[in-house]
């Protein structure tokens, strides 16, 4: 039996949805096939930032380590937590963290911080948003040392299920440059977002895991944890390389936040890139 031909307009709201996502696929491949031109703009931010400093960049890393050392103390010293657990613990939250807390605070003005370029150019707004990724990266890689030398002087021997820090860092990836899309369209189109995101991820660093661990928690709060994205991105980062086990639930909930993520946005850059150059 053949199947029935749909009626008009429900034909014509499938062609159209499948047209967005065709197009909104084409707007992120276009922008990754600029890859020299995301590897310029997001390096030229770093290099500006640390021009004629002896150190460069890795004064990100010097500011880090110091931050993990006066609060490691803090909790070693005050709350008498153990330094073998506590130092690693906060060391590997605070970096991921300020890995994560890049893509939305720099996503927020993605497309703002690039009105000259958008309006003067043709490019593919998704290019200025791998460039915000590669720098995000970048970064990463510096506080890398940190997460190394910690290892090591706290004797935490990677175990095999610490590569499952690769898949984590890739399905970061994709929903961080679903975020900062979807966040730099909303916060140009509406300014007062901008200030809305900073301060939410103000908030949010306090009721995220980062400086105390899930476990301290009481059992009814603790399911309140499960309500915020950070900490299952947080805890998929962290946790193999501290040779902790992670719940497949938090496996799940990584994934389908950016499968949703991922759809609402290639739906958000078929139907509306084409006026992100006028609220820009």
């Amino acid at each position: 039996m053949t199947e029935p031909a749909l009626h008009g307009s429900d034909a014509g709201a499938a062609t159209g949805l499948a047209g967005t996502l065709a197009a909104g696929w084409q707007e992120c491949a276009a922008g990754l096939a600029n890859w020299r031109i995301a590897h310029l703009d997001g390096t030229v931010l770093l290099r500006r930032r640390y021009a004629r400093s002896r150190l460069g960049q890795f004064w990100l890393t010097l500011s880090t380590g110091a931050s993990i050392a006066a609060l490691g103390a803090v909790w070693t010293l005050l709350w008498k937590q153990p330094a073998a657990e506590i130092f690693p613990y906060i060391a590997l939250s605070l970096i991921f963290w300020n890995f994560l807390s890049s893509l939305v605070s720099e996503g927020a003005q993605v497309f703002v911080s690039h009105a000259h370029t958008l309006s003067n150019q043709g490019l593919a707004v998704s290019t200025y948003v791998y460039a915000l990724l590669y720098r995000c990266v970048l970064v990463l890689l510096h506080d890398a040392v940190i997460i190394v030398a910690v290892l090591l002087i706290f004797r935490i021997a990677p175990r095999a299920d610490a590569l499952l820090v690769l898949p984590a860092l890739a399905l970061t990836l994709l929903a961080g440059f679903c975020v900062a899309y979807l966040l730099g369209m909303l916060c140009a189109r509406y300014r007062d977002m901008i200030l809305f995101s900073a301060m939410a991820m103000q908030l949010l660093f306090y009721v995220t895991p980062v400086l105390w661990r899930h476990d301290f928690l009481p059992p009814d709060i603790a399911l309140l944890v499960n309500a915020n994205p950070f900490a299952a991105f947080l805890t998929i980062l962290r946790d193999p390389l501290l040779g902790r086990a992670v719940p497949n639930k938090i496996w799940m909930i990584a994934v389908l936040l950016t499968g949703a993520s991922a759809l609402a946005t290639l739906l958000a850059a078929g139907a509306v890139r084409r006026r992100l150059v006028y609220w820009v």
